[in-house]
């Protein structure tokens, strides 16, 4: 009832017609019942009647006399323009009307007096007008010294934009408004203000979205407004702040994340323009450390990604920065990474790594491994070293060593393996920076490789835990220089295992003979097709008949522990227990995984339709399902051995398919017509007196595009062959490769298939089958994996299967429907 009562009293139009009604009445009462209380004289009449006159003339006067006032403008709007908007409370054209309406009133009035007693009608009228010209004053003298109630207009405004009608002169004009005030904001430091204006934007990007959807243009107009203002908001207010005014002002654009980090790094780009002064004074990296702290952060709404490139920017465009003095430069760079190695960002559990780890193996492979500057290479990883060793050297948590492993095998891939796309003398000198010493106040010829000794343990861990989760995320260091479209390929689940077991061959008499894989994997949670994957990549570095390395994998390892500056030795009788070690697990987890599928069920309406599929997708031309015949020829193929596991139906099917397109190819060598021809000019005149007394349609070649024929094209009868054959039509038949002409109508050929049939290995086959398997010391290598005979014999009954098929050949062409052709050279 309260709130009714005020937004009653708060539209002044219905008080000032409830006012004048009540006059209205009170003279109804007295023209009735000519009774009243007070009687007047005419002069009153004239008084009041002068007083409505003046004071809607004065409130003209009041008008004109402050419009030249409202020239302050307030979020981009003019005070003028606010007090127009339709939601404001002050309408000069509603108080023009209102003024002019009671002079007219007034003076009707004035002349019905003569006759009727309006008295009390035009006394309320007085009031009214009173009232309307009072509640006006207010209004305007509120909204000069409440700047909030201009901002909860210009709010209200944005709310009740045009829905309809795409008007992009519109709200391109409206952004000019918007971004010139927040720069004036800006520029005056006033937080309040710069803030208002965020929000204003907001509601405008959420009526853009609305009434114009993918205008593209209006997003880049509007982007390239807001680049011109992060600069300055990141100055004078914080670089964190502008990632959250960023936030805000994109919250409703579409597809804005790329907009965002663009925007992100603009004032970091700024940095590399920068002197010593404006680089101690705004250091961005001390707002950088904190971004994890803001609720924009927990929200989701800044992207690790993009803080991954934030951290980029900004080493980037300190280490570019050619205008600040070296040690200014230094300290800015020792600060950071500093700050970065420490290793305490929130972590998230959708990251591989928290992307402050990730910021730091960034800088170790852009500026490190891919830096072509060698003293800048040699100073960045002096600096990133020593502040890894500094802030982590009792530290015991995982990031910090699955940080260092990372940088180990990219050194590795990069200095070993790179071959194929980085020259050999840039090879060297990577391994230089790797073995160079570092020496300051505290340190005295520290190098990396002391510190990879003391956690060999903690980042073999490492390296396996990236192994038995399959981690792609180190493809990131694969090199692709910018010359090449491809290369061949290093960072693979093989490449990870080398590694991890070229470290624990090097580092041996440090680690001791423990398990390789149940120490330094999550082994227990692997399933047993990862684990002989695992364990037949290791064991295939060992040479099988003596147990021992291969001679090239210890020439590799003897080349990386000179880098590592580590001498290991393990003997030719430990090398053969961990052999035995491995092979082992590898026999036991072979025997256990290899499941016996017993007889193999075959469905031969289901692989011919299979069939049927697959030449129609391979468009062998010929092919007719519904072509049937009683004339057939029966082919058969060898009995093979094959892989139980390989016998789907569509690897049966495809087997089949290639068995009679190899079928029907041998039936048109053997028993259709046959042509001998030659490049030359008997060979031409001999096929153009073959098409003029044969009527092929179609054939699957031309001769006379064959080059050996290129000196003969202007003689007549070469001229004559090519009229002749182009009055053939040139029809492909896909793997069924004779030269030939044909009638095309005739062309076909069905099969039905006479039988299908799968087989388990008797005994004495598997003994015969792994013959050609046989190892050392009576072993057999199956997949691998080295087992004694029974084992072997076991393990091969399981896996393998004699296959056999039949099936007859139908085909519709007769032998003067085809003439295929042979060629004397």
């Amino acid at each position: 009832m309260k709130s009714r009562l005020r937004n009653f009293f708060m539209n002044s139009g219905y008080v000032a017609g409830v006012i004048v009604i009540c006059g209205i009445v009170m003279d109804i009462g007295v023209n009735i019942t000519k009774f009243s209380l007070v009687t007047v004289t005419e002069s009153y009449m004239d008084y009041i009647y002068s007083a409505i006159i003046t004071i809607a003339i004065l409130s003209f006067s009041i008008i004109a006399l402050i419009a030249g006032m409202f020239s302050n403008t307030y979020y981009g709007y003019k005070l003028g323009e606010i007090i127009q908007f339709k939601e404001s409370p002050v309408n000069f054209k509603k108080y023009i009307f209102w003024s002019f309406a009671s002079i007219a009133f007034a003076t009707i009035l004035l002349f019905a007096e003569f006759n009727l007693c309006c008295v009390n009608t035009l006394t309320m009228l007085l009031f009214a007008v009173i009232f309307l010209e009072g509640k006006m004053a207010y209004n305007i003298y509120k909204i000069m010294v409440d700047e909030s109630v201009c901002y909860k207009l210009v709010i209200s405004h944005y709310k009740t934009f045009p829905q309809n009608g795409e008007d992009y002169n519109l709200y391109k004009k409206e952004i000019e408004r918007l971004f010139f005030a927040l720069k004036q904001y800006i520029k005056a430091n006033d937080s309040e203000g710069k803030n208002n204006i965020i929000e204003l934007l907001s509601e405008l990007d959420e009526k853009m979205v609305v009434v114009l959807g993918d205008s593209n243009e209006i997003y880049q107009y509007f982007y390239s407004q807001m680049k011109e203002c992060v600069y300055d908001i990141s100055n004078n207010f914080g670089y964190n702040e502008m990632i959250r005014d960023v936030i805000k002002i994109y919250s409703n654009l579409p597809e804005s994340r790329y907009e965002r980090i663009d925007l992100y790094v603009i004032p970091l780009q700024n940095m590399r323009f920068w002197d010593d002064q404006m680089l101690v004074k705004n250091n961005y990296f001390d707002q950088i450390k904190e971004i994890d702290f803001l609720e924009e952060y927990e929200e989701g709404l800044v992207e690790d990604s993009e803080i991954e490139r934030i951290f980029y920017c900004f080493f980037e465009n300190i280490i570019k920065n050619q205008v600040c003095t070296k040690i200014v430069k230094e300290t800015i760079i020792e600060n950071y990474l500093w700050s970065l190695t420490k290793f305490y960002w929130k972590d998230r559990n959708d990251l591989v790594l928290p992307i402050d780890c990730i910021g730091a193996i960034n800088i170790w492979h852009y500026f490190v491994l891919k830096n072509e500057n060698v003293k800048e290479r040699n100073y960045i990883f002096n600096v990133l070293i020593k502040e890894l060793l500094y802030n982590n050297r009792f530290s015991r948590e995982r990031k910090f060593f699955d940080v260092l492993s990372l940088m180990l095998q990219s050194f590795y891939a990069y200095a070993f393996y790179e071959g194929e796309t980085l020259t050999a003398e840039y090879r060297e000198e990577l391994q230089k920076t790797f073995m160079q010493p570092i020496t300051n106040a505290t340190l005295k010829n520290f190098k990396i490789s002391t510190l990879i000794k003391v956690n060999i343990e903690e980042i073999l861990v490492s390296v396996g835990n990236r192994i038995s989760k399959k981690s792609n995320f180190e493809r990131r260091f694969e090199y692709y220089p910018p010359f090449m479209m491809v290369k061949t390929v290093v960072w693979t689940q093989e490449f990870n295992i080398k590694f991890m077991f070229m470290l624990y061959i090097i580092y041996h008499s440090e680690i001791g003979f423990y398990s390789l894989y149940g120490r330094f994997m999550d082994w227990d949670n692997l399933d047993g097709k990862s684990k002989l994957e695992i364990l037949n990549h290791i064991t295939h570095e060992f040479d099988y008949n003596s147990r021992t390395l291969k001679n090239e994998f210890q020439e590799e390892c003897l080349q990386f522990s000179v880098v590592l500056e580590h001498t290991y030795k393990i003997n030719d009788e430990e090398q053969a227990n961990l052999f035995e070690h491995l092979r082992e697990e590898q026999e036991k987890l072979m025997l256990s995984t290899i499941e016996d599928s017993g007889e193999i069920e075959v469905d031969s309406k289901e692989i011919y339709q299979s069939i049927s599929d697959l030449m129609e997708k391979d468009q062998i031309f010929g092919w007719a399902p519904e072509f049937v015949s009683e004339s057939y020829i029966k082919y058969t193929t060898p009995v093979c051995i094959g892989r139980k596991e390989y016998r789907t139906t569509i690897n049966t099917a495809r087997t089949l398919e290639l068995a009679i397109i190899e079928a029907v190819e041998r039936y048109i060598q053997r028993n259709t017509n046959e042509l001998e021809l030659t490049f030359d000019m008997e060979g031409i005149k001999r096929l153009l007196e073959f098409i003029c007394e044969n009527n092929f349609d179609a054939r699957n070649f031309s001769y006379t595009d064959d080059w050996a024929l290129a000196q003969y094209r202007k003689e007549q009868s070469f001229k004559a062959l090519v009229d002749m054959q182009q009055g053939i039509e040139v029809i492909s038949t896909p793997k069924i490769f004779p030269n030939m002409y044909f009638n095309k109508e005739h062309f076909k050929f069905n099969i039905k298939i006479s039988k299908i049939e799968f087989e388990n290995l008797t005994l004495d086959e598997c003994a015969e089958y792994i013959e050609g398997s046989k190892c050392y010391n009576g072993f057999y290598n199956i997949d691998g994996v080295l087992m004694p005979k029974e084992k072997a014999i076991l393990s091969v009954q399981k896996l393998f299967c004699k296959e056999s098929y039949a099936f007859k050949l139908m085909v519709s062409f007769q032998k003067d429907d085809i003439a295929h052709i042979n060629y004397e050279f």
